[in-house]
């Protein structure tokens, strides 16, 4: 089952658009310099699965983790070892805007960097 939503977060991202909404996910994901795709497995009582992204972004360099939690899903954001930012009660169609929004445009403004 954690490889099926896995697979249907990625497709989510994949068909989403960035944070300015002129591109799609599957191009924006290449910005993201994503590395690698992990399966996260099921945590009873946490969540049902999700995906983990290894990301070599502009204004993020670490982990993203997406986990579906009952019908919305929970994002962290992991740098060495440490989650700097997590978001709860996101809905399918704003993953790539939010994720976007955190690694590439400083949107979200967490990062103490100038934009």
């Amino acid at each position: 089952m954690s490889k099926e939503i896995a697979k249907i977060i990625n497709r989510q991202i994949n068909s989403g658009s960035d944070a300015s909404g002129k591109n799609s996910g599957l191009r924006v994901v290449g910005c993201w310099g994503v590395e690698q795709r992990v399966i996260i497995e099921r945590e009873a009582g946490k969540h049902s699965g999700g995906l983990k992204l290894i990301v070599n972004g502009r204004f993020h360099t670490g982990i993203v983790n997406i986990y579906l939690v009952g019908d919305l899903y929970t994002i962290e954001f992991v740098k060495n070892g440490k989650v700097v930012y997590t978001t709860e009660d996101i809905y399918c169609e704003s993953l790539t805007m939010i994720i976007d929004s955190y690694i590439e445009s400083n949107q979200m403004r967490h990062h103490g960097e100038a934009a």
